[in-house]
């Protein structure tokens, strides 16, 4: 699909399995579930967000949560084929990768890496 016709949208890395299997059905039916599904979750993730750095408000620079933008969607285990970590990136901060685990549409947990 050309960006130029969808304004505001970029390409997002997708990890489907680790250490050179091929993805099961579950793993890409998971894939699919998360395209299917982005327009009702994505709000979602951002009030997720908003609650999460609610605790930190009084620590200076903390992200505003609508700035966040997609960098890739990981689903890379066999064992927990609805489980997907999605990684997030925040404009100006170039040492951080924020990302939030997922088991199915549910959050489990927000964190970053340097």
């Amino acid at each position: 699909m050309d960006k130029a016709n969808c304004p505001g949208r970029k390409n997002v890395e997708l990890t489907l399995g680790s250490d050179g299997e091929d993805p099961s059905d579950e793993m890409l039916q998971t894939v699919k579930s998360w395209i299917e599904a982005w327009p009702v979750h994505a709000p979602k993730i951002i009030e997720y967000f908003r609650c999460k750095l609610h605790g930190c408000s009084g620590k200076p620079n903390m992200p505003v949560p609508e700035k966040f933008e997609v960098e890739s969607i990981n689903i890379l285990w066999k064992d927990k084929p609805k489980t997907c970590m999605i990684y997030f990136h925040y404009p100006g901060d170039e040492y951080r990768l924020w990302h939030v685990t997922f088991e199915r549409f549910e959050p489990r947990g927000l964190a970053y890496d340097d």
